[in-house]
């Protein structure tokens, strides 16, 4: 395969198996790579009941379709459907006297943010810091310093 040649990776999370595809995309053509497959027990009415089942099924389907592409892929981009749910969420950080911004206090300034009330069949998939308030002023991205 040609060092121009991109990869493109899909995965199917079924109920009762894990399928993965992947594709070369070369200018404008696309080729089938390789293909794998795994069976599953992580769904309990269409709601994810065992993630550490699915991720060993994604381990193993993914394992089979890189042995029969002959390549691994580095990344892949993956859309999630069905009910997830987007949530806003604050966190406060009282610094008490003024001094510069660490690391580590943006880290647990979005830590606090995380910490929300769920439903039991729910769980957090990404936390995506939008921007910080200083002073009163929001907007910052990047309040380092």
């Amino acid at each position: 395969m040609r060092s121009k040649t991109r990869l493109a990776v899909g995965l199917d999370l079924g109920s009762t198996s894990t399928r993965v595809v992947i594709c070369g995309l070369e200018e404008e053509t696309v080729k089938f790579l390789g293909f794998g497959e795994a069976p599953v027990q992580a769904w309990n009415r269409s709601r994810l009941a065992d993630q550490e089942a699915l991720a060993e099924s994604i381990r193993f389907a993914l394992h089979e379709a890189e042995l029969r592409a002959q390549v691994s892929p580095e990344s892949a981009v993956i859309g999630v459907g069905g009910s997830v749910a987007g949530v806003n969420s604050r966190g406060l950080y009282e610094f008490g006297r003024r001094r510069d911004i660490e690391p580590g206090d943006l880290r647990y300034a979005v830590e606090l943010a995380a910490r929300v009330r769920l439903e039991e069949d729910r769980q957090v998939l990404q936390i995506c810091p939008q921007d910080f308030t200083l002073d009163g002023r929001a907007g910052y991205r990047n309040p380092k310093g």
